[in-house]
Formats: structure tokens, sequence, C-alpha cells
């Protein structure tokens, strides 16, 4: 291959600098990543950081060197990629890499996905500061698939403060000779210990400016939000923190609030129809391939709540720029445009057969759960955390169900509730309206409480506790 024919003897190096942090001795296949924000001055960069995903860190600092890029059926490949991280003096640094290393590299979405976290993780010792693993792969060919792995070597020096990370195609590289690159590199890895010293405590102070910058630019946009709101004579979103989601307001026809990337998300029930598929533009329905996954499934849950049986629910769907974004950002989310829009899809709905409008209601304030993580299988009679996943129970009559806690509930004129949504698991397809086999329950929320619940003719008590404790028990009381 022409990259073993670059690292065969006598290869040509160069001394590659980065950023006055450190320097260190490269093959010339290899550079620094080319990107436009990589592009610019160091000290422009960290001024544009508040903006940029991912951000920066006050601990680390990764730099992405790439070897030749391969084009193919695939798009663009890096066969052979280095990163080097550099650590400040106070972060302990174990030869051993931790979760927060590999999801910290899969983040950057280089050129791998977040699936990559699990598989970095799975890395063993292989050596003095090794750790290594593989993965098969494989790769469209012009008359067959290709089937080749993936090398993944980790090693780690804490006198050097420095962790290097090569990922590399075993068509171009072998292990063997994967390994004696990396270690090569290392040993030409010269840290500057005082300009590091200067970087790290430079970050920091600025980190807390950010986060300053951000906060304050929450409450603007908030506050800007609220008075299209009272503009339009709709409830006002409670006070939000910095990368705090969840809050909503649901009044019937309109449901909004912050969502899990703490941008306003604004949607409109239009009505329902008896159409299986709206005739109206995509934008207008919750129908479409992904089903219930448009938005998640505890707002998918709220949509969904009075929808008869036979009807679609129809909706409008707007999204801003996160909060923390700059105000002259976010002041492009015009409130009187989406409402204006909403009407004119409105009109067309009406049109649909079978079309039903959408009963608008007291304002009803939602503080959604946080998190949504893959169902949790629970025992019957033995305790569940309902705060952070769905709880799911294989029945002792089929179908199985799950209870999703959807979070909390405040009506007008009542006190706070806690809100779960009991979703039966027939052979249906996962992306079925949750409307079509969903039932809402709550208790209160000060106390927790009981339900009853009736799944295909079989009977069910859960006892729910407070989300201070957060845990459920469930049990059989019947069969049918």
């Amino acid at each position: 291959m022409f990259l073993n024919r670059l690292f065969g003897p006598g290869s040509a190096t160069r001394l590659v600098d980065l950023d006055g942090l450190a320097t260190l001795e490269l093959l010339t296949s290899f550079h620094l990543d080319d990107t436009r924000e990589l592009q610019l001055l160091p000290a422009r960069r960290l001024r544009r950081q508040p903006y940029l995903q991912p951000a920066a860190s006050a601990n680390q600092l990764t730099y992405y060197l790439p070897s030749h890029d391969s084009y193919g059926f695939g798009g663009r490949k890096v066969p052979v990629l280095l990163r080097v991280t550099l650590y400040a003096d106070d972060v302990p640094l174990a030869e051993a890499p931790d979760q927060a290393y590999f999801h910290a590299i899969a983040r950057q979405g280089y050129y791998h996905d977040g699936t990559q976290e699990a598989a970095y993780a799975r890395a063993a010792p292989a050596g003095e500061g090794l750790y290594f693993t593989e993965e098969p792969e494989t790769a469209p060919g012009l008359l067959s698939t290709k089937s080749y792995h993936t090398l993944h070597l980790i090693l780690t020096d804490p006198a050097k403060r420095a962790r290097l990370f090569l990922s590399a195609d075993d068509r171009e590289l072998s292990r063997r000779e994967a390994e004696k690159l990396l270690r090569q590199v290392l040993h030409s890895l010269q840290p500057e210990p005082a300009a590091l010293a200067q970087h790290f405590e430079y970050l920091r102070h600025f980190l807390q400016h950010e986060a300053a910058i951000k906060a304050a630019n929450v409450q603007a946009n908030l506050l800007s939000f609220n008075q299209q709101l009272a503009g339009a004579k709709l409830p006002l979103l409670r006070p939000v923190a910095l990368y705090e989601p969840g809050r909503f307001v649901d009044v019937g026809d309109y449901f909004y609030g912050v969502n899990e990337q703490q941008g306003v998300l604004f949607i409109a029930r239009l009505g329902t129809s008896t159409l299986a598929k709206p005739t109206t533009p995509t934008y207008f329905t919750s129908t479409n391939p992904d089903g219930r996954y448009i938005t998640s499934f505890s707002q998918q849950a709220i949509l969904q709540q009075d929808v008869p049986a036979g009807h679609e629910l129809c909706q409008r769907t707007g999204v801003s720029e996160p909060l923390w974004f700059p105000p002259e950002e976010f002041a492009t989310f015009h409130l009187a445009d989406l409402l204006r829009e909403s009407d004119a899809s409105r009109a067309l709905v009406r049109q649909q057969p079978g079309f039903a409008a959408v009963p608008h209601r007291e304002a009803t304030y939602w503080d959604l759960s946080r998190v949504e993580r893959d169902e949790t299988r629970a025992t019957f009679g033995q305790a569940a955390d309902y705060r952070f996943a769905g709880v799911r129970l294989e029945a002792v009559t089929r179908p199985d169900f799950t209870l999703h806690y959807l979070g909390i509930r405040t009506a007008a004129g009542q006190p706070p509730q806690l809100a779960f949504a009991l979703e039966t698991l027939d052979d249906s397809p996962r992306s079925r309206p949750v409307a079509d086999n969903t039932q809402y329950h709550t208790v209160a929320a000060s106390q927790g409480g009981q339900l009853d619940l009736t799944v295909a003719g079989a009977h069910y008590r859960v006892h729910i506790k407070p989300p201070a404790q957060g845990h459920l028990v469930v049990e059989p009381l019947s069969q049918k």
C-alpha cells in the first residue's frame, strides 16, 4: 500500500509545532486537521469558543493529526488518525484511560460516531502504557464487500502528561507497525510545561467568563420570548437556568418550552383527522417513518393526549437556537411568524376527512424528566427507579408493558402531580402513534401514590414514591 511505503525505512519526517504547547516529530503524510476553525490563530479560536461545539476543556487539549485521506464508495475515510491529548499538571493521569476519555474522544465525532465509545472502552492492556482493541469492519468494493479491521492503540506517558490515540486501518498498518509508530511519536514529543500551564490557567478563567456570558444570554433570550408570549396572550415560560431543559406549557392548541438542547420548542396542535397519512406537507404532521421519535417520547406522549381513536394528530413545529446563544442569533425566532403559519396550516387541516379541533385548556405546566435512556427491565414486587428510564415489565399475561415517567405536571388550581405513560408493547411496529397503545396516569407529587392498571385483562397495582426517593413497585393482582 502507498502508506506502507511512507512508513518504510527512510521515510521523511518533519517537526510539528502544536501552538507552542508541544512539538513532535511526524511523518510528512500527517498534518493538523485543516478545519476552518483550526486555521484560526489560537487566541482567536478561544474567543470564538463559547459558540462552538464541542466545548473547550480546562484540563486537557486534543490535537487531531490525520494521515492521507482516502475516497471511495463510502465517501471520505481517514485510514490513519493520530490524536494527541495534553493534560494540565493537576489532572491525575493513570496509564489506563477512563470512561471520560473515551466519551470525550467519541464526542468529537471526527470520523467515528458516538457508538465508538463502547468499542474504545474494550481496550485491554497490551504493553507498557499501551492499551489495544480492534474492530471488524466492512467496506463496499467494486465487485464485492471488503473486510478488514480497525486498530485502536492508546499510549499514555504520565511523566509527559500526554496520551496518544492511534486509529489505523490494518490494510495500511499492521499492529506491530502501528505500535512502533506510536512509540516513536511519543518519544519525540516535547511538551512545553510553562506554556501548557499558562494555557490551562487562561482557559479556566475563560470558561468561567464563558459560563457567565451564556447564563446572561439565557435570561435575556427567555425574557425576549416571554415578551412575545405576553403580546400573544399566551402563558409565560417559567425561569430556567443555563442548560436546564424540560420546562413546558401546554394550553391544548399550543405546547411550548425548553427542549433537551435548551432551544425553545414551539408546537401548534392543528387538529386531528381520520386520514392515515394527512395530505398536508410533512412538517404539518407527526406521521412519518420515524413515528413518535420526531420529539422525545415524553413530549410526544403529552401531545397525543385526547387524540380520538383512529385519528392522527397534525402539528406544526418550530425550534429556536439554544437559549445560551447570542441574543442577536436567538432573535431570528419570531413567535408571530409561528402563529401566522400555524393558522394557515390549521385552515388546510380543517379540510381533511373527520377533522376534529384540539380543545383549548387552561395552562398546564410541565417539568419533564431530564434523562431518557433505554428501558430498565423490572421484576414484579421489586423496586425500580422510574426517574431516568422507562420501567419495562414482562407481564403475567401478554402483552408486556412499560411505564414511562413523563415528569411533574401542574394544572391550574391543582397541586403538582407525577405523570406516567403506560405503553402496551404488543407486536405492532414501534413507529405506531403513541395514542394507539398508551394510557396516562397521575399521582400526587408530594407523597406519591398508587395506580391500578389493567393490561389485556390482567390487573396490576403500582406503588409510587415521590421523586426524591424515585422508585416504584409493581404487583400483579389477578389474571384475566
